[in-house]
Order: C-alpha cells, then sequence, then structure tokens
C-alpha cells in the first residue's frame, strides 16, 4: 500500500490558521489509519481541516496518535448504488474528466467516486455506452446485477 506523507526529522509542525488536507484514494484504499504527518510534536489536530474526501461509502476523522497527524478511515456501512454509464471509455476505474459511473438508471448525473464496498453495482444507465469494459484495478463492491438487454464484458487487468 502507497501513501503520501510528511516525515519530519528536525522540528515540530507549526500551524497558523487552518490547513486544509484534501484526501484522494490511492491503491489499496479502505478503511484503517493512514499517517499524514510523521515526526511533527503534535499535541492537537487544532488548525487541521478535512477538505475534500476520496470516497463517501467511508468516514474521516483527524486525529493525533504519539504526536503524528493521522486520518482515521471507517465505513458507513451504507448501501450505494451506481450505474454503468460509460460515456467517458470502458475502463470501470476512469476518474478523469469524469466517473464511467451515473447516480440513477436515466445516467444524468455521475458519481462523486468510484465503486467500493458497500456499493451495489448496475450495467447499466438507460443511454450507456462502451459495454465492452475493463476493470482497470481491484474492485470490491456489494451486488453486481445486469438490468440491460444488451451484451456486456468485464475484462480483468493483469497485476
Amino acid at each position: 500500500m502507497a501513501s503520501d506523507r510528511i516525515t519530519l526529522t528536525g522540528s515540530n509542525v507549526t500551524v497558523n490558521g487552518t490547513v486544509t488536507i484534501n484526501l484522494s484514494a490511492i491503491a489499496g484504499f479502505n478503511a484503517r489509519n493512514f499517517n499524514l504527518i510523521i515526526g511533527g510534536g503534535l499535541t492537537t489536530t487544532n488548525g487541521f481541516v478535512l477538505g475534500a474526501v476520496a470516497d463517501p461509502t467511508f468516514t474521516y476523522v483527524l486525529t493525533n496518535g504519539s504526536g503524528n497527524l493521522l486520518v482515521q478511515v471507517g465505513t458507513t456501512n451504507a448501501t450505494l448504488t451506481a450505474f454503468w454509464r460509460g460515456d467517458v471509455d470502458g475502463n470501470w476505474n476512469t476518474t478523469s474528466p469524469t466517473f464511467n459511473w451515473a447516480t440513477d438508471v436515466t445516467g444524468t448525473n455521475h458519481t462523486p467516486f468510484l465503486p467500493s464496498q458497500p456499493t451495489s453495482v448496475t450495467f447499466a444507465t438507460t443511454n450507456a455506452a462502451n459495454l465492452a469494459t475493463t476493470l482497470g484495478a481491484d474492485f470490491e463492491i456489494n451486488a453486481l446485477t445486469f438490468t440491460t438487454a444488451s451484451n456486456v464484458t468485464v475484462a480483468g487487468t493483469t497485476h
């Protein structure tokens, strides 16, 4: 599991004002604690706030552990839905310029996240494209439903 973090070796962290932490998912992202700043001699999390988060299926809390700034990532256990829209390409893990996933069967609005546990995935929206799909990464989802009359393929990726 890779992560981005700051390791201080010469002094403590000094915070004047507010520092916003924006999180993005990395390979293997799941519920656990992630070190953000190590060796900072922090006594509180004052001044640090969470901005953007990686995935709404998780909860996020900034905490102090032995003078280090950590983010505790937990699960909400709320089932989310994602419908294959495929308007960018055929890859499940596409995030730019937008996600290939929609919030409902009409495909009007894109999801702000990639499917993960506890997302229920449905193929497909009424305006879906690119039904020959490739995962592009490992996915753990709650359920997989096919409602389209069109042929759908889901190919893996060699790691």
